[in-house]
């Protein structure tokens, strides 16, 4: 199972875009984005979901379902697992 983005360029609003040259998730791996309010974490996130429309580029998901969670959700699994 992967997820793997190539040279992707996906739309979000107002004629903008998304870009990714390369991007790939392998089993058992977790990453976490963090940044600014309006730095594209949750573009992001879409564009991992399959959420947004791909203008072009490769979007390739073995994975039955990609999940993401709110820093507040994190934490909260965080303190219930420690």
């Amino acid at each position: 199972m992967t997820l793997l983005i190539q040279q992707a360029k996906f739309e979000l609003y107002q004629k903008q875009t998304l870009n990714l040259p390369h991007f790939a998730i392998k089993p058992q791996q977790y990453w976490i984005v963090v940044g600014g309010n309006g730095s594209g974490k949750s573009a992001f996130a879409l564009a991992l979901q399959n959420e947004l429309p791909l203008q072009e580029g490769e979007y390739h998901n073995t994975f039955k379902r990609v999940q993401s969670f709110s820093f507040e959700k994190q934490r909260e699994i965080l303190e219930a697992t420690l």
